[in-house]
């Protein structure tokens, strides 16, 4: 009898447990965070591996590529630190 009384103790523990579960867990928005986080990180992936491939193959086009990054990135910021 004291077996059954635990074991039903236990069972409503573990559905209380797995309502809360539920209930602070972020569901469908979690999954498509998730997906979009790897898609993105992909993304920047191949980006990164084609600059590499460019830096190869053209370095004096990416060295200048990277400096006018660079320059528009520095105007950028004086502009808004000017605010």
């Amino acid at each position: 009898m004291a077996e059954q009384e635990a074991a039903v103790a236990k069972d409503a523990r573990v559905q209380q447990l797995e309502r809360q579960l539920d209930w602070n867990s972020p569901g469908q928005l979690g999954e498509y965070a998730s997906v979009s986080v790897d898609a993105a990180l992909s993304f920047a992936g191949q980006v990164m591996a084609s600059l590499r491939q460019a830096a190869v193959d053209q370095p004096l086009t990416t060295i200048f590529l990277s400096f006018q990054a660079g320059y528009a990135a520095s105007r950028l910021s004086h502009r808004h630190a000017a605010r």
